[in-house]
Formats: C-alpha cells, sequence, structure tokens
C-alpha cells in the first residue's frame, strides 16, 4: 500500500509498484472512509468493484470500505 502526494491511495496486487499486476485506488475526497487501511498489511482480502483499464493496468476505485472484505 502507498500514497501519492495528492493524498490518493494504492493497493497494489502481485508486486510492489512499477511491477504491480492490478491495483485499488482511494482517492483523497474519500480516504476519510477508510480509517483501518493498516490492519489489512499482509492479509489476504477481496475487493469488488467495477474493473477500469489506467495506463494499461487493470484498477478498480474504491468508494467504500463496504468493498474490501478481509479473508
Amino acid at each position: 500500500m502507498s500514497k501519492s502526494r495528492g493524498g490518493t491511495t494504492f493497493i497494489n496486487f502481485g508486486g510492489r509498484f512499477p511491477n504491480h499486476v492490478f491495483y485499488a485506488v482511494i482517492f483523497k475526497k474519500y480516504a476519510h472512509k477508510f480509517q483501518s487501511l493498516d490492519r489489512l498489511v499482509g492479509k489476504s482480502v477481496a475487493i469488488s468493484g467495477t474493473i477500469d483499464l489506467y495506463k494499461g493496468k487493470p484498477q478498480i476505485i474504491l468508494f467504500s470500505p463496504d468493498q474490501i472484505v478481509q479473508r
């Protein structure tokens, strides 16, 4: 997981940036809804949402914590 200077959070899957194969994105305006992301580090999770391509990589934009489920 990483955060941009602009406050966007990226959750990378399948490797670290720039070698990840997929990622979830939380834009700054929704970040206040995701208070406990740190507890998910190293855990297995499932995410749901619409898959889009951004710069050739698949991503899901997260708007609600309900889109992340710890497995």
